[in-house]
């Protein structure tokens, strides 16, 4: 049968979006599960998948890692079918490390801030986006066309950048754990940013900012199932995409002083014993706002934040992020550029 997939041909399906893919993929990986069991599983296709993380705005990344953190063995398949389904590749083949100083999230994030508004970064994913090569009528990714933003995204990510392949020093230095907890604080403090801080926030968070963080917990719980040269690998690789879905966004990057701001005003900010840090709300304030918000994106940034705060000795950060809720934006057809 041509259209049966075999642990030799599924790769040809990866983002192709062709009508039935997702339904091949669903029965393919729903068989693989029963066959090897989930950690086999994960362990044998999850290096691959990882590999397309930012397709979708990474919303199968997400699926994937929350089926796995809620024990829905269901979910964990619909997860692997949906990141194969709507997969862009980061072209790891591209990753190289050039010896750059950063040692930290939080200070590659001033390196990129200092190239977005010093080097001319915005005006390069300017030419990409309006690149012949990548019209519609060039037929470059037409699957995503009505998607609008993903496929900027895509375009970026395919035409590739110093920035997007140059890794920093951090992620071959920080053990895995080290990476993930610096991580993580450097996301909030660069979602912090989009809701109008270090001053009294004006606008909602950023909805892609906000998906880096639920996507890396996502990430988080799929590395667990991998070896530890694939972890390495994979973070490398959330790195890389997560920096191409920033830089495409219309809502730009925030400028050095505001990032080194936030990141010294919460650096050494927790809640001891029960007394808060004077930042933000209260969980008990948080979590029933979230629980009622028809956005559901905000349940899942209170839920990882709350969860991340408890982990990490209770730093402030997550509290006020998980707190800062994102608002429904708009895309699709005819909106490919982005403004939440």
């Amino acid at each position: 049968d041509h259209d049966r997939l075999t642990a030799e041909n599924w790769q040809r399906l990866i983002g192709r979006k062709a009508h039935g893919d997702f339904r091949l993929l669903l029965d393919f990986f729903g068989a693989e599960m029963n066959r090897l069991g989930l950690p086999e599983a994960l362990r044998t296709y999850g290096p691959k998948l990882l590999e397309g993380s930012p397709g979708g705005l990474t919303h199968g990344l997400i699926h994937l890692g929350w089926g796995l953190d809620a024990n829905n063995t269901y979910m964990t398949i619909e997860g692997m079918a949906y990141l194969a389904y709507c997969g862009v590749s980061v072209h790891p083949e591209r990753l190289h490390h050039i010896g750059a100083l950063d040692e930290s999230p939080q200070e590659s994030l001033l390196s990129i801030s200092d190239s977005y508004h010093n080097d001319d970064l915005k005006g390069w994913v300017d030419g990409v986006l309006e690149d012949p090569k990548y019209s519609a009528e060039s037929g470059f990714h037409k699957e995503l066309i009505p998607a609008g933003f993903q496929w900027n995204v895509t375009k970026v990510l395919e035409e590739g950048h110093p920035v997007l392949s140059e890794l920093p020093l951090w992620l071959d230095k920080m053990s895995h754990e080290e990476s993930l907890e610096e991580l993580y604080k450097a996301i909030v403090c660069l979602y912090l940013s989009t809701a109008g801080y270090p001053s009294e926030p004006s606008q909602p968070g950023n909805f892609l900012v906000l998906h880096l963080i639920t996507s890396l917990w996502g990430l988080e719980k799929v590395s667990e199932y991998i070896g530890e040269d694939e972890k390495k690998t994979a973070l490398k690789q959330f790195w890389s995409g997560m920096l191409g879905i920033v830089l495409t966004s219309s809502v730009g990057f925030p400028a050095r002083d505001t990032l080194e701001e936030i990141q010294g005003q919460m650096s050494h900010l927790h809640d001891i014993d029960g007394k808060l840090a004077p930042v933000g709300q209260s969980w008990e304030q948080i979590v029933p706002d979230a629980v009622a918000e028809e956005e559901e994106h905000n349940i899942k940034l209170a839920y990882v934040c709350r969860e991340l705060w408890k982990r990490y000795n209770q730093w402030a950060g997550f509290r006020l992020a998980g707190g800062c809720f994102t608002a429904t934006p708009g895309i699709g057809p005819g909106r490919d550029a982005f403004k939440a």
